[in-house]
């Protein structure tokens, strides 16, 4: 029963935890502080402490290949290789959260670079350690692993991923093929892993001169921010300028992207799935009727989504409504919200939940559990990682004090209690959930906090304001 560990392309940065934090300004105008700096030393205190656990873990995997044919011999000896196999995944997670998140500080980082190679290499001697499970376990048998199951107390938490690699039986190859396509793994990712350090690290922003005469550097997070300016003279040169930038390589992203598809169509084959969908869906058990339905119902409202443009184009003003309209605020007005009024708004907005989530979130809002502001070569968007089982999660932010940043904190912080509590109430080989699901926790957050707002609001257009942003969300994560 090998756990799929989860990939990332980008892994550390050692020089950050031994240099430190270097305070800078930000678009937002803010003065950025540690303590809006996440604090990755939770992991590992020194790069020596990952360098410990790194070498643990090697000394492991020959303990665990004496597991090889023996995973049948007996309930206790199942559950001897199963928590050991458990116990070295733990460990990478931690290991792989820490260095990931090390390099989303800084993608241009050289060492973090060294790193990401070592712990890739790690990862796949893992996986190469686990590929003869998934076969034994299926030559051992259903009936005698849910005897098994029922004879040892300390099976339990296995059930479900047991029974997720018996589900799995058409898909999985012998011990050789397994372990074949395990070596594989370290050119997993290699299009995803080039895009992101081409994207965030190495392109050339271009600089352009606003209206009102400040001149901005236009990579992703000032994209974000400026793609919302008021003057449609200035929305146009952002978008132009971007996405010309953008343009410049898109053949190198065309091949980047080509390397994906071909990588998930070749494991789709290996697997013996009909294709790439059947393979992402059939882990959850996610019948592909339910995506062709997604699909389907998508472009049946397209009209509403087309009216929806249609009266944004009118409220605007305009009569030629183009990509970069589809941004900015409905209503104008100086609407902005620093990093601790949205820590605040986001605590009030989730009191529903009742004191002990409050508690939970406010206790990591104010642990540097999170990285908050925009800088150079920092990992764009957002995202929660949650992989370290006995630390906590870690949310990574480009905050730009405006209320889609307040959202995207409330939706990011939803991920993370949804991660923590998984843990505090599931053992470890159980605590992931389902992309699937993953998502409820995050968007009903920011629900809640739509909520708050509107019934905080004082006048129409602060109303409105709010539910503009309400529509312009559901636009991106429904239709884009």
């Amino acid at each position: 029963m090998r756990f799929r560990f989860a990939t990332f392309a980008l892994l550390a940065n050692l020089c950050a935890a031994i240099c430190g934090p270097m305070l800078t300004a930000h678009a937002t105008g803010s003065a950025e502080t540690p303590a809006d700096r996440w604090k990755l030393d939770d992991l590992y205190a020194t790069p020596a402490t990952w360098d410990a656990d790194a070498a643990k873990l090697e000394a492991q995997m020959p303990e665990f290949a004496k597991c090889k044919g023996h995973l049948g011999d007996s309930a206790a000896r199942l559950k001897q290789c199963l928590d050991l196999q458990a116990d070295m995944t733990k460990r990478y997670y931690r290991m792989m959260i820490y260095s990931s998140e090390q390099l989303s500080q800084d993608t241009g980082a050289s060492a973090s670079i060294t790193l990401n190679q070592r712990a890739e290499l790690l990862g796949n001697k893992l996986d190469q350690a686990g590929s003869f499970v998934d076969p034994e376990v299926l030559r051992v048998g259903a009936k005698k692993i849910a005897r098994f199951v029922a004879a040892e107390p300390g099976l339990k938490p296995y059930r479900f991923p047991l029974d997720r690699t018996l589900r799995a039986a058409p898909h999985t190859l012998d011990d050789a093929g397994e372990t074949l396509v395990s070596q594989f793994g370290l050119m997993n990712d290699t299009g995803d892993a080039a895009y992101t350090m081409l994207g965030t690290a190495d392109i050339p922003w271009p600089k352009i001169t606003l209206a009102s005469g400040e001149e901005i550097t236009l990579d992703q997070s000032a994209f974000s921010k400026y793609r919302e300016a008021t003057n449609r003279d200035d929305r146009k040169q952002v978008m132009d300028s971007f996405f010309g930038t953008w343009k410049t390589y898109e053949r190198s992203f065309g091949v980047m992207l080509a390397a994906q598809v071909k990588q998930d169509t070749v494991y789709s084959k290996v697997r013996k799935y009909p294709d790439s969908l059947a393979r992402a869906l059939d882990r959850e058990r996610i019948p592909a009727a339910v995506y062709d339905t997604l699909i389907a119902q998508t472009r049946a409202t397209l009209p509403t989504l087309h009216r929806y443009l249609r009266l944004r184009a009118k409220m605007l003003g305009i009569t030629d409504m183009q990509l970069y309209d589809v941004y900015p605020p409905l209503v104008e007005g100086e609407y902005k919200f620093p990093l601790a009024q949205a820590k605040q708004l986001t605590l009030e907005a989730v009191a529903p939940l009742g004191p002990e989530y409050v508690d939970a979130l406010a206790k990591g809002l104010n642990s540097q559990w999170m990285d908050a502001y925009p800088r150079p070569r920092k990992q764009s968007g957002a995202h929660m990682a949650g992989y370290a089982y006995e630390v906590h999660p870690y949310v990574l932010m480009n905050y730009n004090d405006d209320y889609d940043s307040v959202s995207t904190l409330a939706h990011e912080w939803g991920h993370a209690m949804h991660t923590l509590l998984s843990s505090r109430t599931q053992p470890f080989v159980t605590s992931n959930y389902a992309t699937f699901v993953a998502e409820i926790a995050s968007t009903f957050n920011e629900a809640l906090l739509m909520d708050r707002m509107l019934k905080s609001a004082k006048t129409d257009d602060e109303r409105l304001y709010y539910r503009g942003t309400a529509l312009e969300k559901l636009r991106v994560t429904f239709y884009a």
